[in-house]
Parts: structure tokens; sequence; C-alpha cells
């Protein structure tokens, strides 16, 4: 959540609170206190996220330095 927080005659003024990122009970559990980064200027978030399932594939090559001659 964040809030616009501006000085007002009698102190802070906080503007009503918006969603920056969606979440719910679910994915806290899955996230924990370590489910995101913020970077060092505050600007961005990295968030774990789910993602879905599917057919993955390993390559492995072999004597790959030859490639490289």
């Amino acid at each position: 959540m964040a809030a616009d927080v501006r000085e007002g005659d009698s102190g802070p003024d906080v503007g009503m609170p918006k969603v920056l990122i969606p979440a719910d009970k679910a994915m806290a559990e899955v996230w924990g206190r370590d489910g995101y980064a913020v970077t060092a200027d505050g600007q961005r978030f990295l968030v774990k996220t789910r993602v879905e399932e599917e057919d993955r594939q390993i390559h492995v090559v072999l004597n790959w330095t030859s490639l490289l001659e």
C-alpha cells in the first residue's frame, strides 16, 4: 500500500491508501518476510510470484570449449 503524505497546517495530511502489489493471504504465506526486495532508491519492488508449471527442458552442451576455436 502507498499513500501521498503532504505537510498540512496542523501536521501531516495523509491521502487515501492505494494498492501497489495485489496480494492475498495465500501469497503472503508463500512470500513470508523475504518475499520482496526494494531498490535502494525506493522506486521499485522485486516480488516473488507463482509461475504456472509447464514442461521445461535442460540442454547440456558437452565439449563447449571446442566451439570457441
